[in-house]
């Protein structure tokens, strides 16, 4: 009796161990409308105050796939109309509006998600991690996605997805009472909707893919990022996400007119350490947040810090540097997630930033 009660306990504890192993599961919506749809039009606020806004600091992250239906006009749709209908086609979406969480369509009984749909997705564990970060030099960047096993190995047909989003757009729509506002605006895959073939690392291994693309004259680049997934084929699961969001670093080209502040004698390169480089801390910040420089030839940086939504909540454009370093009184700030903007030198670096 009591080898059977050990053996009890022993199991739990093995199960309760193995639960608690994975990384945080990013909640990936996918949501198929239109501008011209009528429930689209009417559910779509609700959606941004309900969903979006509360949760999009704890996870939630979308894909908003404007569809040729009710009406193929939609400028959305004009966009990319072939690799919008792909993935139409490869969930066989029903109609709009329609919401996919981590590739499973949800139960619907509202014009768009219902809270209560997403709740059991929040706060979960997933058995890889993807750290999503872009460079961008004269409009060509550079993606990474970092693709780390933290529980359980996968095993299966997966497929590891990269799309371009935009995250507002403003439109101006041709007919009164249409939206003049979008967020998470689909663009285009980056290498086409079949991906890369996935094969999850050993435990604690990484594996890192790289990506290229130009940013459309059309696309307002500060609003740009990368979303990526890696998608279980046989049932459409998205076992994790990652965003590009504020892990953006922007590199301007020295002036060719200006002579290098420190260059190589034999070469002539600037050597690496006259780049600029910012660091901060604590990041969850709660009152003060320090910023530490390096290479930097100047008495001020300018700083920026913005809503997930784009609302610049502090702006210095001189903050004065001591012996490199400077602070910031963010006390005002309500908790939740941010963007924080650096520049100096003609170097500009992009950051999230979490307020506790």
């Amino acid at each position: 009796m009591h080898k059977l009660l050990l053996s009890v306990i022993l199991s739990c504890f093995i199960s309760i161990s193995f639960a608690q192993e994975g990384a945080e599961r990013i909640v990936l919506l996918e949501e198929f409308g239109n501008t011209y749809c009528p429930p689209c039009i009417f559910g779509e606020p609700d959606f941004e105050k309900l969903i979006l806004e509360p949760y999009e600091d704890k996870g939630v992250i979308q894909i908003s796939y404007h569809t040729p239906t009710p009406i193929a006009d939609d400028v959305f749709f004009q966009a990319n109309p072939i690799e919008i209908m792909e993935r139409e086609n490869y969930y066989r979406v029903p109609g709009v509006p329609f919401v996919y969480v981590m590739g499973e369509l949800a139960d619907q009984d509202t014009a768009l998600l219902n809270v209560d749909e997403l709740r059991p997705h929040l706060d979960q564990k997933s058995p890889i991690e993807l750290t999503v970060t872009e460079e961008e030099k004269d409009g060509e960047r550079k993606v990474n996605v970092k693709v780390k096993t933290v529980g359980e190995r996968i095993k299966g047909d997966f497929v590891l997805r990269t799309v371009i989003v935009e995250k507002e757009v403003h439109y101006t729509p041709p007919h009164e009472g249409m939206l003049t506002k979008h967020h998470n605006i689909f663009r285009e895959t980056i290498g086409g909707w079949e991906g890369k073939t996935f094969s999850a690392a050993p435990q604690n291994v990484s594996t890192t893919f790289k990506f290229d693309y130009t940013l459309d004259k059309e696309w307002v680049g500060d609003n740009i990022y990368v979303i990526a997934f890696v998608q279980n084929e046989a049932t459409k699961e998205v076992v994790n996400a990652g965003s590009s969001w504020g892990n953006l670093t922007i590199i301007t080209p020295p002036d060719p007119e200006e002579p290098a502040d420190n260059p190589d004698v034999s070469t002539g390169v600037l050597l690496s350490d006259a780049i600029p480089q910012f660091s901060f801390y604590p990041n969850p910040v709660q009152d003060h947040l320090h910023i530490t420089t390096e290479g930097v030839h100047t008495d001020y940086i300018g700083i920026q810090i913005f809503s997930l939504i784009g609302q610049q909540v502090y702006e210095n454009e001189a903050l004065r540097l001591k012996y490199k370093e400077a602070t910031l009184d963010l006390s005002h700030l309500f908790k939740g997630t941010y963007i924080i903007r650096m520049k100096v030198d003609g170097e500009e670096i992009v950051k999230r930033l979490i307020k506790e």
